[in-house]
């Protein structure tokens, strides 16, 4: 029997917990040669999102969590379910009701057909005008950097264990899971579906917390981090040579090039001796 793994970060979804597991259930019912691994993670939630998740466990074998002892954010719950998970394919969800339950059904039969990758991406959304302005501003540019990306970006995915050993072993802080997921030269099947309007509660994902992201994904790359490096040396070059500085132009750029590689290493290292925080977490299952 295979099994597939359902990750899911939660953070504040007391109200919609419990619907998103019976609608689980109810899809994996329909398998009968696929078993269900629900897996939560409870991302310092100061609601009764951990309690209500315990309960389920003790209700439902098929039912496990990982608990952190503060609120890291979704990236970091992501990234410690599918570092934790144990089915033959994972399937990462939001908790907020808003990814209709049959695509985990579509997506497991592209992944039975053979599928390594499937990405289930936005055809369109019922969000506010204001979200959907910014969402097309920052996939728009991210799509620059990571073709693959589709228009409106994705959340809900599923990766085969091949790909996940692969994504697994990214050994980089800041992590950006959409463009890791597209980079990781793999075949994609994509699905597109229409994100379901929010019925319950609201979102966590606060304006401070979508820049900080934003922020992230677009310094993620080091390539970027160098053009945006140099385009400013070279701003302050242009401008300097107008006010008749005197600039070695040479040793300019050989600056440029060390303070590019100084601060690549230097954040890539500041990330991860933040993130391996997130990983001091017990498995209960």
């Amino acid at each position: 029997m295979k099994v597939v793994s359902v990750v899911v970060p939660i953070y504040r979804n007391a109200s919609t917990l419990e619907e998103l597991y019976f609608q689980l259930v109810e899809v994996f019912d329909q398998l009968n040669d696929t078993l269900l691994e629900l897996l939560f993670i409870d991302d310092g939630s100061d609601d009764a999102s951990l309690e209500l998740i315990q309960n389920l466990s003790i209700r439902d074998a098929r039912v496990c969590f990982l608990s952190f002892d503060q609120n890291y954010g979704q990236v970091a719950a992501i990234i410690a379910g599918l570092r934790h998970c144990s089915g033959d394919a994972a399937i990462v969800m939001s908790a907020d009701l808003q990814d209709p339950p049959e695509m985990v059904l579509e997506m497991i039969r592209s992944w039975e057909g053979g599928s390594v990758i499937t990405i289930c991406n936005r055809k369109s959304r019922n969000d506010r005008f204001v979200d959907i302005f910014f969402s097309a501003i920052f996939y728009g540019t991210m799509k620059l950097i990571y073709p693959l990306i589709p228009k409106g970006g994705f959340d809900f995915f599923l990766l085969d264990r091949s790909a996940l050993l692969v994504f697994n072993s990214i050994d980089k802080g800041g992590r950006f899971i959409q463009g890791d997921v597209v980079k990781l030269k793999l075949p994609i099947e994509f699905l597109p579906y229409e994100r379901l309007p929010r019925k319950v509660g609201k979102s966590q994902w606060t304006f401070k917390r979508k820049l900080l992201y934003a922020f992230d994904a677009f310094f993620y790359e080091d390539r970027v981090i160098c053009l945006f490096v140099m385009f400013v040396f070279l701003f302050g070059f242009i401008l300097m040579s107008g006010c008749n500085f005197v600039i070695d132009y040479p040793i300019f750029m050989t600056l440029i090039i060390i303070i590019c590689s100084v601060y690549c290493r230097f954040r890539n290292i500041l990330k991860k001796n933040k993130e391996h925080f997130y990983y001091r977490i017990e498995r209960h299952s």
